[in-house]
């Protein structure tokens, strides 16, 4: 399998030197857990928020539907290994940048909101 950069390289090395950001990519112990799947993650969110799966996966732009779309997008990319495209098809076939737009949507309202910071806390709970 090729990276990026063009060298055939192990995903390992590839993951632990380029995703500063998401430094537990790195540890080999991430990959022997089992993480959840995205579904696993979309019915969690779907319970916490009183919501259904297919209200997540919906094109509804209300705000008690978008934040807890959003949440599951943030849940997605801190607890899996799939990127941002495929965390968009998972959501209704949506752009890479609104799952960005969603991640860094939910650590702006974490700093802010503490009570909507433990609603997510709860959701990862429930994830895991």
């Amino acid at each position: 399998m090729r990276w990026p950069g063009g060298h055939a390289r192990a995903k390992q090395d590839w993951v632990s030197e380029f995703s500063p950001k998401r430094p537990w990519l790195s540890m080999p112990e991430v990959y022997a857990m089992d993480t959840p799947s995205i579904p696993d993650i979309q019915s969690a969110v779907a319970d916490t928020f009183g919501l259904t799966v297919l209200d997540l996966l919906s094109r509804r732009r209300a705000r008690a539907v978008s934040r807890p779309r959003q949440v599951a997008m943030w849940l997605c990319r801190h607890t899996t290994l799939h990127s941002l495209p495929e965390i968009g098809r998972a959501f209704g076939d949506r752009d890479h940048t609104t799952v960005m737009h969603a991640i860094s949507r939910v650590d702006e309202l974490m700093a802010a909101d503490p009570v909507f910071a433990a609603r997510v806390r709860q959701s990862m709970g429930e994830v895991a």
